[in-house]
């Protein structure tokens, strides 16, 4: 592998690689980068999605009177097995 490096001071280095070796490093990267954020859990779901899980809001949101218009929703969420 032929390998070109200029310094400029102390601030910057520039290595150049030829582009048959740079092809073989990003397809490394590739393949490293595929599993590294494997997520083995499921992902979790209101029952029948989305937009029953708005319905279910709209219909159970509770603004006393007064607040009508200035209302902010806090939510925290456990979710357990």
């Amino acid at each position: 592998m032929k390998l070109k490096m200029t310094v400029l001071g102390n601030q910057a280095v520039f290595v150049t690689l030829p582009s048959e070796t740079l092809s073989q490093l990003k397809t490394k990267a590739d393949e490293i980068r595929k599993h590294l954020f494997e997520n083995y859990d499921p992902i979790c779901e209101f029952p029948g999605g989305n937009g029953l899980l708005k319905e279910w809001l709209s219909a159970n949101n509770r603004i006393p009177e007064g607040y009508k218009g200035h209302e902010r929703v806090v939510v925290l969420f456990k979710v357990q097995p």
